[in-house]
């Protein structure tokens, strides 16, 4: 998603700020260093993410082998703090990622205007920018959705009062990420590909 904010124009490389803004021209070194910039920002947003996926998921495996767990409520929640204070720390280092060219750019004359309304229908319209998402990606993103239903099937107990509200959620994200996979295997196929592989 981010390369695609560079494209070839007319007069050499040029940068569009969300895919959208001003065309703003750049030599192919900087686009190389703005690319190793965005790379060394994106490990870490990474890295955010993951490290406490990873201990959440190793207290999770821990509290389902113990034979009894005192408080269930407050290990979930504790559980559902760190993934979702994880995340926000994650998207804010994308964010900033993103922000690289922009700043890298700054003060430079752009050498087109920002995509019309039209430009801008056509452009998110595309069926091709499913094609960005892998579909191992999106089935571990299936997995995880999920999850919570299995949960709600298996320990409602735990889920006294938030039930009916942890439900819509859930079914919510199942229902997206099927809408994305049907996307992409029709984008895929409408442009004759072999089937879809996992890796």
């Amino acid at each position: 998603m981010f390369a695609t904010q560079f494209t070839q124009g007319e007069t050499g490389l040029v940068y569009r700020r969300n895919l959208v803004g001003p065309a703003i021209p750049l030599s192919t070194a900087e686009h190389g260093a703005i690319l190793d910039a965005f790379d060394a920002r994106a490990t870490l947003s990474a890295l955010a993410l993951i490290l406490p996926a990873i201990s959440t998921t190793v207290l999770l495996i821990g509290a389902i082998l113990a034979i009894h767990v005192a408080q269930p409520e407050k290990l979930l929640l504790w559980c559902a703090g760190l993934i979702v204070g994880s995340g926000a720390v994650s998207l804010l280092l994308q964010w900033y990622a993103f922000r690289v060219p922009a700043r890298a750019l700054a003060g430079r004359a752009p050498v087109a205007d920002a995509l019309d309304r039209n430009a801008r229908r056509a452009l998110w319209r595309n069926p091709g920018r499913y094609d960005q998402l892998s579909y191992r990606a999106l089935a571990l993103a299936l997995v995880v959705a999920m999850q919570p239903l299995w949960n709600l099937w298996h320990h409602p107990e735990r889920f006294a009062g938030w039930y009916g509200a942890v439900l819509i959620v859930t079914l919510a994200a199942i229902a997206s990420v099927l809408d994305l996979l049907w996307r992409k295997w029709r984008y895929r196929h409408s442009i004759g590909t072999a089937p879809p592989r996992l890796l």
